[in-house]
């Protein structure tokens, strides 16, 4: 009831944060998002209800958006990072972690790789933290430093078996990389 009544007030809203608050639903989302169609910054940090079709939607009213937090989000996948990237050409900054990234993410990427000659780049792409995510591995690190070369952060804390070889092609592939967060991995 409260995200109809901020959405029917059709207040021009640059940031919202929503982190962390239960009882919303995904059509709640929504909806406050296709009426607030300037936000810039949008946290949706922990909503459990959102999966990767519910991203793609409200990803459809977010042009100016230029950093979402989706962290905690246990359904997302890279789906809703690249219907992000897509639809949203102004954002350079996402958060997702501890969500299900990286998991069918080798498979997906090689059907992409075996339908398509041309890889899509999101040179806006600056900043990423993908922290505490158990599916990731080699192959979903290098494919993202490929497809997002003027990374300047990128967050791979808390993250079991990425190799040595595999940051440095990151290091090699997104030469602006200024933050690299690897803390507790091994």
């Amino acid at each position: 009831e409260s995200l109809l009544t901020i959405a029917e007030n059709g207040l021009p809203l640059r940031r919202l944060v929503l982190e962390d608050c239960f009882g919303y639903s995904s059509v709640g989302h929504i909806y406050l998002v296709s009426k607030c169609r300037f936000l810039q910054y949008l946290d949706l940090g922990n909503a459990d209800s959102l999966n990767d079709g519910n991203v793609l939607e409200l990803s459809r009213f977010l042009r100016d958006l230029v950093s979402i937090n989706i962290s905690k989000c246990g359904c997302l996948t890279k789906l809703a990072l690249f219907a992000l990237l897509r639809n949203c050409p102004k954002l350079n900054e996402v958060r997702m972690e501890n969500t299900s990234i990286g998991e069918r993410s080798v498979e997906m990427f090689s059907t992409l790789r075996n339908t398509s000659r041309n890889f899509v780049v999101y040179p806006h792409l600056k900043s990423l933290c993908l922290a505490r995510n158990i599916w990731l591995g080699d192959e979903d690190v290098i494919m993202f430093a490929s497809v997002f070369p003027n990374l300047q952060l990128l967050d791979l804390s808390f993250i079991n078996g990425i190799s040595e070889e595999s940051i440095g092609q990151v290091l090699r592939k997104c030469s602006k990389i200024r933050h690299l967060n690897l803390a507790y991995c091994s």
